[in-house]
């Protein structure tokens, strides 16, 4: 991920091209940065917005998903349950 100052926002560059991110998407790639657990990045991303981590917890976990099926993550391991 790197920002694009051009477009004022954050991207990811691919093979295929390049892919404009939400700020929210941003900040789980942020919280990608090292290698974490899908409840470390909800609790990173939960820390950022100053929100509670079951506010966001399904949206974290199905944003993860979408990195994998677009081949941005080789994978993720199961949240735990809450």
């Amino acid at each position: 991920m790197r920002y694009e100052p051009l477009r004022a926002t954050h991207v990811l560059l691919s093979p295929e091209g390049v892919t404009t991110l939400s700020e929210s998407a941003a900040a789980v790639c942020e919280a990608l940065a090292a290698p974490r657990s899908v409840d470390a990045v909800v609790s990173a991303v939960a820390a950022a917005y100053g929100v509670p981590e079951e506010a966001l917890r399904d949206d974290v976990v199905t944003m993860l998903e979408a990195f994998v099926a677009r081949g941005f993550l080789r994978e993720i391991a199961p949240a735990a349950e809450p």
